[in-house]
């Protein structure tokens, strides 16, 4: 069973268009959240991010945020086609997950 937290500390796996313009600004103006990690299939787009953003680090490695103990939640915004595996292993290490998935 996942505890509940007084703060969201997020690791954001994935970050394309809708990702940076929707999403992570809204998280950004919570106050009960913590931008923790940001992983991108492209190191410099993670670098990026974090950056913009102003996450506590960047990577390359999925594995990295889902063992890092300080994350509780993952959000999933990866291609839809990635979303089921990544899913399962954060449900897996024990982490909260939102899901992104959005219809035109």
């Amino acid at each position: 069973m996942i505890a509940a937290a007084s703060e969201v500390s997020l690791g954001v796996v994935g970050c394309g268009n809708f990702a940076r313009s929707i999403l992570l600004p809204r998280f950004k103006k919570q106050k009960d959240v913590k931008l923790q990690a940001v992983v991108t299939a492209r190191g410099m787009s993670a670098k990026a991010v974090a950056e913009q953003f102003g996450f506590a680090y960047c990577s390359e490695s999925t594995e990295q945020v889902l063992e890092d103990q300080a994350v509780n939640t993952i959000v999933v915004a990866t291609r839809h086609n990635l979303h089921g595996p990544l899913v399962a292993k954060a449900l897996a290490a024990g982490k909260h997950v939102f899901v992104e998935n959005r219809y035109a």
